[in-house]
């Protein structure tokens, strides 16, 4: 990504991730690469899965556990779950 100095990539996340894990992401990407627009297309893990192989999506940002054969997998983050009880 690093030589990348503009153009445009693809992106597809399910409706969460776009929502409330995204904006501080996209947020930091488009501050290091302002020339790079970022086409994001929101759906359901299974289609997004679909457009990635067949080319449509450049990657796309997933919780879902589905490990694909052919497919490179980076996580971004560990996330903690904690519940909450009422004392």
């Amino acid at each position: 990504m690093t030589e990348m100095r503009a153009g445009k990539i693809s992106i597809g996340s399910t409706t969460f991730i776009s929502l409330y894990i995204l904006p501080d992401i996209l947020k930091e990407f488009k501050t290091k690469y302002p020339n790079i627009d970022i086409e994001l297309s929101v759906d359901q893990s299974t289609v997004l899965k679909e457009k990635l192989e067949n080319g449509e999506l450049d990657a796309i940002i997933d919780n879902a556990a589905c490990f694909c054969e052919g497919l490179a997998y980076e996580p971004l983050f560990e996330e903690k779950i904690l519940p909450r009880l009422k004392e």
